[in-house]
């Protein structure tokens, strides 16, 4: 069933948009993880460096695996546009985040315009509001609300 989900190009866009290339390693703050070409973290460490093409493979590799991992979460079918959503949400605040989230104890409540009021409430990093990730949520809000009505 969730197997029919699939991330459209409009949810990779604006992950490789919100990610922005990095070709060095990089923290925009403290507490995150070491992160390099489209947000990748696994296994990145100070001071290191990654061609474009290797960017583009890891972004590959941990866009299919949060895919893989958003489904393992879901308990139903969303449309294409909602599961992109969740797809770009989770890609940025991580899977344990969105797995204890209210936005998915809504959606599986099947109160889906609750829901998507939720992703705004990604917005902050150690307690500050930063502009460019509510800019980001309410671009993932408007991609989950599309098609519905």
């Amino acid at each position: 069933m969730n197997d029919e989900m699939i991330l459209l190009p409009e949810g990779l866009k604006l992950i490789e948009d919100d990610e922005h290339l990095m070709l060095s390693a990089y923290k925009h703050f403290p507490k995150e993880p070491w992160t390099i070409g489209y947000g990748h973290t696994k296994d990145v460490v100070e001071g290191m460096t990654c061609t474009e093409d290797q960017a583009v493979q890891w972004l590959k590799e941990d866009v299919a695996e949060t895919c893989r991992l958003v489904k393992h979460a879901l308990q139903m079918t969303l449309n294409n546009y909602q599961f992109s959503a969740l797809v770009c949400l989770t890609f940025n605040i991580g899977y344990g985040r969105f797995r204890e989230s209210d936005l998915l104890k809504l959606i599986h409540a099947q109160e889906i315009y609750l829901a998507a009021e939720e992703f705004v409430k990604f917005d902050h990093v150690d307690g500050n509001e930063v502009a460019g990730l509510r800019e980001r949520r309410l671009a993932e809000k408007a991609m989950f609300l599309t098609g519905l009505n």
